[in-house]
């Protein structure tokens, strides 16, 4: 009994750790395209220029 117990609580704890993981990277992702046009239209108005638009454009990919 007290080893189904500790199996239960550990299963549960990997459990618990792979979804809050798997929600992070999906708010990540739904982040990149909102960033991306902020960055174009940052780009776009002329707040920025072509050098940083590339550099933040190709750090946003990573």
């Amino acid at each position: 009994m007290m080893v189904f117990f500790w199996l239960l609580a550990i299963g549960g704890g990997v459990y618990l750790i792979s979804e809050l993981s798997r929600r992070k990277r999906e708010e990540e992702k739904e982040k990149m395209p909102k960033a991306l046009e902020i960055l174009k239209e940052r780009y776009a108005k002329g707040e920025i220029n072509t050098e940083e638009y590339e550099a933040k454009k190709r750090e946003l990919a990573s």
